[in-house]
């Protein structure tokens, strides 16, 4: 494939924020078809897109998901496990519930989907899975979603080299900081301030989306014919900037 040009592309959360500008940004890259996995509908109509609702958390929700793009395009080429939500708390005070809710979200929602994928899929196919900085670093009250973003990092390379005598790679990005719903509902909520957060990053502001999803792209595309196994970090230098910041001379 030249880009993404007559791909299948499945996208997982793909009705807002990163999964609707990576399932916008597949469309104009020339996807064949992009198909939306979500529990929520996008506001209207999106050219190129179908939105089906799919709760990834639910086996039997994707296997029917899975089922329905096989019977409508046939295959699958790229998958993007994008899907995610974020629970907030101290550890002695989270609920089991909580913690399988965000778990099974994100990692075994993932792992579902690949599963499901991996029959649908030709060679040169490829799976990008959305994973966080959290991932790399410890952030207070976010046990479950740190544990589960570094374990799609674990899913990935194991992944990547299962899969690879098939031709298909798999990839990880670990976004920083991005202007999301979920990361302007913890601005307006009062969990922390923009500019407590762009303070820690050296490019000073937060992602958007669009950015996150150019680089997602480019790893289900052949222009990362020969990545796999890989982690990308895409957070303004948040994750390399060390604890006393940066000094006022700089």
């Amino acid at each position: 494939m030249t880009d993404l040009g007559g791909a299948v592309v499945v996208v997982t959360g793909g009705a807002a924020g990163i999964g609707a500008a990576i399932a916008q940004l597949a469309v104009e890259h020339g996807a064949a078809a992009v198909c939306s996995f979500d529990i929520d509908r996008p506001a209207g109509a999106r050219d190129g897109i179908s939105d089906l609702e799919v709760d990834v958390s639910d086996e039997a929700s994707v296997v029917d998901g899975f089922a329905r793009v096989a019977r409508d395009h046939g295959r699958v080429d790229v998958l993007v496990n994008n899907a995610g939500l974020q629970r907030v708390d101290a550890t002695e005070r989270m609920a089991a519930d909580t913690w399988n809710l965000v778990v099974g979200t994100h990692l075994t929602g993932s792992f579902l989907c690949a599963r499901s994928a991996i029959p649908l899929r030709v060679a040169g196919g490829s799976i990008v899975n959305v994973s966080s900085v959290a991932a790399l670093q410890g952030l207070p009250g976010r046990a479950p979603y740190s544990a589960a973003k570094a374990g799609l990092l674990g899913l990935t390379r194991s992944l990547a080299v299962e899969l690879a005598p098939r031709g298909v790679r798999v990839n990880a990005v670990a976004p920083g900081h991005t202007r999301t719903p979920m990361a302007e509902r913890a601005l307006s909520g009062g969990v922390v301030t923009e500019a407590e957060l762009t303070q820690r990053i050296p490019l000073e502001r937060l992602a958007q989306p669009s950015e996150i999803a150019e680089v997602v792209v480019f790893l289900a595309s052949s222009r990362a014919s020969y990545v796999t196994g890989q982690c990308l970090v895409v957070d303004g230098g948040w994750s390399v900037q060390g604890l006393l910041g940066r000094p006022s001379w700089v």
